[in-house]
């Protein structure tokens, strides 16, 4: 219940410490500097009123940045698909494809911020999208705030609300 609860309490920490006059930074938000070459322009379809990521847990993070690749089980988990996790500001945001073979066709996207991450979950706000798999001709598109977690100490997240599009569950695994 208490993980359940940790998104929510997040974005209520935040709206709290993100509206304080130059006062000091909470412990929980992400204080990153822009790279020096000018950094990375925030996607324009960036959540709303979202001000930071809140971060719990910075070694969760730190597994976050460091991923081995995204996966979707009707494309296969031999081949992952790359997930870039860029930081322009204060919101970490997630970029990611996985791309079928001839065998195993369809392609998995996945784009937007990280809104909370604790030490077994995170919450994701954006846009998953699945073409062509298992199916010919599937078109599955999902938006909004979404929970990865990580189970039974496996090594990745795996996105929680799993049914969508036709009743079809789909296994989306970040993988650290």
């Amino acid at each position: 219940m208490i993980r359940t609860l940790a998104p929510l309490a997040a974005l209520m920490l935040a709206a709290c410490v993100t509206n304080q006059p130059d006062g000091p930074a909470s412990p929980y938000e992400i204080q990153q500097q822009v790279a020096e070459d000018g950094g990375v322009a925030e996607p324009e379809d960036a959540p709303e009123k979202l001000e930071s990521t809140t971060v719990f847990d910075q070694s969760a993070l730190d597994r976050l940045r460091n991923n081995s690749g995204l996966t979707l089980q009707w494309i296969g988990w031999e081949d992952r698909g790359a997930l870039t996790v860029t930081q322009p500001g204060r919101i970490v945001y997630l970029k990611g494809r996985q791309t079928g073979t001839p065998q195993r066709p369809g392609t998995l996207t996945l784009d937007g911020a990280v809104v909370a991450i604790d030490t077994d979950t995170f919450t994701f706000d954006g846009t998953i999208h699945i073409r062509n798999t298992p199916d010919p001709g599937r078109d599955c598109l999902r938006e909004g705030q979404m929970t990865f977690a990580v189970t039974q100490n496996r090594k990745y997240w795996r996105l929680q609300d799993m049914t969508a599009c036709g009743g079809l569950t789909d296994y989306v695994d970040i993988y650290f």
